[in-house]
């Protein structure tokens, strides 16, 4: 029986699966299993090494460095530059994993370039870090509807919805628009 760490198997517990994870329950329990056979000792000490990092509270300095990368992601955006703003939410969310704001702008870069996976990534990491998150919901709803996933979107969009029922949803183009 092959042993799973919330539907994730061994060798789906990859180093880019640990460095993107933000979800500190999956982590703990990849560190758990990855400690049980010695040929993954060392994606067990990097799995460890993420999960003090995303337990740790980022100091004020570096909160202010993580904001300012994500204000220029945000130039770039204006610009439509979405590498170069990817580039800079990509540092931010790296120096400051706990700013759900990061993943959510992140995941708005990859859904222009119509990146949809990547973008549902994002989302799902802005949702976890942030549970109220809605822009978050929104970037995922976006990403599967991308995906053509109209089941999950509506899902998601409904999640908005409960959360905060006087938001107006509107489809435009293709991108959908919270007020």
């Amino acid at each position: 029986m092959q042993a799973k760490v919330k539907g994730l198997s061994k060798e789906q517990i990859t180093e880019n699966w640990i460095n993107s994870c933000v979800d500190k329950v999956k982590l703990a329990a990849a560190v758990e299993l990855l400690s049980k056979d010695e040929s993954l000792k060392s994606l067990q000490r990097k799995a460890s090494e993420r999960n003090q990092f995303l337990n740790r509270t980022p100091t004020e300095e570096e909160r202010k460095k993580a904001e300012d990368h994500k204000i220029q992601g945000n130039d770039y955006v204006k610009k439509e530059d979405y590498q170069g703003a990817l580039e800079q939410y990509t540092k931010s969310i790296n120096i400051n994993p706990r700013d759900a704001s990061g993943f959510s702008n992140r995941a708005l870069c990859y859904i222009k370039i119509k990146e949809f996976k990547k973008a549902l990534v994002d989302a799902n990491c802005a949702i976890s870090v942030n549970r109220t998150n809605l822009r978050g919901y929104q970037r995922r709803a976006e990403a599967y509807l991308g995906l053509e996933d109209y089941k999950n979107a509506y899902i998601s969009l409904d999640a908005i919805l409960k959360e905060e029922p006087s938001h107006n949803i509107v489809f435009f183009s293709g991108a959908i628009i919270i007020g």
